[in-house]
């Protein structure tokens, strides 16, 4: 008898006692206890339909509510939670029945745009908050879901959405697409609507120079392409267009091996940087959790196309170093941003209180866990990943039992009804000293193998450094020093609110020593409250008696600027810009020297302040303004300054200071700051306590 080709990794898939299943298990307790109706409650909302139970907070009590729905309903269909699924169906079903439309978001906005008013920016269209985006995830769960009535639902959808574009001009689909979109593109062509695909979610503004095989990143907002990547993946799979792929490979190659940290994560606060740059972006906000699970997603689809052991190790690494490392061991901890700057702490979600993006991938990750670990190819089964874990096919089934990453010994066994011939092929980790990697012959019921994979500490280098900055591996993990401080058992609902950090003196390597030299090591994933450092300097001894007493000063006027501080707002950053209420009129974003500005006609955020001490509004400027600007900043409608720009210090950013009369701010937790009258470019806006 001869392998069956029948094997499928999705569903013939178990793990095993270990890292990955532990954590599986714990996202499983979450996703029972999540309320559906809690999530269908906007939905139904929309419909006219009575709610049955409120809304979630956080994230779903803003624009974007549904994109939970979305992902929770992927993730109960992949974790075998049939009556959630059908429920979910269900109740979106009769939503769709009252007229055809079945999202959360105002339906004016779809026929405002189908009758050509289309104000599209980064994160919002028409004045609502990504709703393509919501979209895409719900009907990226109505397709996991992959009932026919759930089908239906998403088909109808589509189109209906087909009728609200199809009046557009190709540039008006274009204006349209300027605003975040989330993985439409995917999902029309899962669906097979290709030609709809094709004529509306191409765009051209971030695409095309990945269609020539150009990497033009620098600046974009990571998982805003990614998905739309994925799409072109799954084009490429349709209708075999070579430009297609060549976006894929271009981007996954430049991604992964020029873009990315130790962990498999990579950007800055959602963004993608210019490479170069990397020494200076180790902060608490680096490796976004939904920019890996999408990057997990693309390379799946390169390693159907032609499979590569650089794959798998891209797949092992980030899965190790960086979604299970960023996943809490209560249910419904999630990690944003996986802080990679010294001395860091993991900020996870407040169960039920946030609804994150990354709350949404957070809980569709561990479903996915067992879907890289084996590949059939013929009579040859290939196993990618070392995880704990088992697969049947007909007739046999190959028992996989680890300890791994924390042991290097991995045991097969085999059992089957009769003898039975076929390839195991082991993946040749990078990390690891050459195995045998091809086991060919007839296997009998309780045939073992044991295989060893030694795994040495190394230093890595952060790209760019120069080697002056290296983290420590251990075959594919990274190891994190643990720095003596207080754990951060604070949860958040708003992770821009946590610090992501903590003022002790980061630690260094001094000819090949930690200083501390007590600091002990253990894996990030096991990394859970305490404060910890996965990036080390690397200094000689006389370097280090020369830094030393510049960077305990460095680390003291941090200490005063951070105590002082009560709000800060990233202009141009999404989430900064939501959480601080951001309303504009004719206003855009922009890049200027890799850092990102908001000007306008005017914009306004809403900003904490301290109801009793006086507070100073430190703004940030380009230095080199050519043209002169004279604007207003209003707090609470006074004005406080209306500063004059002109080539203050060319080639710098100034930080500008502004004294608030107390009045404003007396009794007051926030403020409205203002700005008005032909803005030019802000690049930071943070209020700090009044230094007397």
């Amino acid at each position: 008898m001869s392998m069956s080709d029948s094997i499928s990794p999705i569903t013939s898939v178990r793990l095993l006692d270990g890292l990955f299943k532990e954590r599986q298990e714990i996202n499983e307790r979450f996703l029972a206890m999540v309320e559906p109706d809690r999530l269908l409650a906007g939905f139904r909302e929309q419909a006219g339909l009575p709610v049955k139970a409120s809304r979630y907070g956080g994230w779903e009590s803003k624009d974007i509510h549904g994109h939970s729905l979305g992902h929770y309903l992927s993730a109960v269909a992949r974790a075998g939670m049939a009556d959630r699924v059908d429920t979910i169906v269900d109740e979106l079903a009769a939503c769709q029945d009252r007229d055809g439309y079945v999202m959360t978001a105002p339906k004016r906005i779809f026929e405002e745009v189908r009758a050509g008013k289309i104000e599209a920016s980064g994160f919002a269209l028409n004045g609502v908050w990504v709703p393509l985006y919501t979209m895409h995830k719900v009907i990226a769960g109505l397709r996991d879901a992959g009932t026919p009535k759930a089908l239906d639902i998403a088909h109808r959808l589509l189109s209906w959405l087909n009728g609200i574009l199809a009046p557009l001009t190709p540039d008006q689909i274009q204006q349209f697409l300027a605003c975040e979109h989330g993985g439409m593109l995917e999902v029309l062509a899962d669906l097979g609507c290709v030609d709809m695909a094709e004529r509306f979610f191409i765009h051209r503004a971030v695409l095309d120079p990945l269609l020539r095989g150009e990497d033009k990143l620098d600046g974009l907002h990571g998982n805003t392409i990614i998905p739309k990547v994925i799409g072109l993946a799954r084009l490429y799979e349709l209708t075999g267009k070579p430009d297609y792929r060549l976006a894929v490979e271009t981007f996954w190659d430049r991604v992964v091996n020029h873009r990315s940290f130790c962990t498999g994560g990579h950007g800055a606060s959602e963004h993608f940087f210019p490479p170069e740059q990397f020494p200076e972006k180790l902060t608490p906000h680096t490796c976004e959790t939904c920019n890996t699970y999408n990057m997990l997603k693309l390379t799946g689809h390169l390693f159907a196309w032609a499979p590569k052991d650089e794959h798998m190790d891209f797949v092992e690494r980030a899965l190790l170093n960086h979604l299970v490392a960023n996943i809490g061991r209560e249910p419904g901890e999630y990690g944003y941003f996986l802080a990679l700057g010294s001395v860091a702490t993991k900020v996870f979600s407040k169960p039920f209180e946030a609804w994150w993006c990354c709350v949404g991938t957070g809980m569709e990750n561990p479903t996915r866990y067992g879907e890289h670990i084996y590949r059939q190819a013929g009579d040859t089964l290939h196993v990618n990943l070392f995880m704990a874990s088992e697969v049947t096919w007909t007739g046999v089934t190959l028992r996989q039992e680890t300890r791994f990453p924390e042991d290097d010994t991995v045991t097969f066994t085999v059992a089957c009804r009769e003898p039975v011939r076929f390839v195991l092929k082991l993946r040749q980790p990078a990390w690891c000293g050459k195995i045998k990697t091809t086991y060919d012959r007839v296997w009998r019921n309780g045939d073992r193998i044991e295989v060893r994979l030694p795994m040495t500490p190394r230093f890595e280098p952060l790209p760019h450094s120069g080697g002056r900055i290296v983290a420590v591996m251990k075959g594919p993990t990274v190891m994190a020093g643990l720095v003596p401080g207080t754990p951060a058992t604070e949860r958040f609902g708003d992770h821009l609110l946590a610090r992501g950090k903590t003022d002790a003196f980061p630690p260094i390597l001094v000819d090949g020593k930690t200083m501390p030299d007590s600091l002990e090591f253990v894996p990030l994933y096991k990394v859970y409250e305490e404060p910890y450092a996965v990036y080390f300097p690397v200094l000689t001894g006389p370097e280090w008696t020369e830094r030393e007493a510049a960077l305990r000063a460095e680390q003291e006027q941090r200490v005063r600027r951070d105590a002082s501080t009560l709000d800060v707002v990233e202009p141009g950053f999404q989430q900064s810009e939501v959480e601080h209420n951001l309303r504009c009129e004719r206003s855009e974003t922009g890049d200027l020297n890799n850092r990102k500005y908001r000007e306008g006609e005017w914009f306004s955020y809403d900003v904490a302040v301290d109801p009793v001490k006086p507070a100073d509004l430190v703004v940030t400027c380009w230095g080199g303004q050519w043209e002169k600007r004279l604007f207003d900043i209003l707090v609470d409608g006074t004005k406080v300054a209306s500063p004059e720009l002109q080539t203050h210090r060319p080639g710098e950013f100034v930080d500008f200071s502004y004294g608030i009369p107390p009045a404003l701010t007396a009794g007051k937790t926030r403020v409205t700051v203002r700005f008005q009258n032909r803005v030019p470019g802000i690049f930071g806006v943070r209020m700090v306590l009044h230094e007397t």
